[in-house]
């Protein structure tokens, strides 16, 4: 069982994302499993403790991120396995 901060490399490459935990650092390897214009949206928590959900879309081999609204999740545990 693993936690899902390492995606699904075997069934990549994704058109869309969904992170249903906050992470403070979004885990590389998401982002490295997105197809071209693929979007990951996840909440974000910036350096002040604040949750933004957010945007990351994937234009080529460039990413643009976007801020939507503030919201409140519970916390991506990277590397945490039961």
């Amino acid at each position: 069982m693993a936690d899902g901060s390492e995606g699904w490399p075997e069934a990549a490459p994704f058109d869309v994302i969904l992170l249903t935990a906050c992470a403070q650092t979004l885990p590389e390897v998401l982002l490295e499993q997105l197809s071209y214009d693929g979007v990951l949206i996840a909440p974000l928590e910036e350096s002040d403790g604040s949750q933004w959900l957010t945007q990351i879309k994937r234009i080529g081999s460039a990413f643009e991120k976007r801020r939507l609204e503030p919201v409140r999740f519970v916390p991506l545990l990277q590397g945490v396995v039961d």
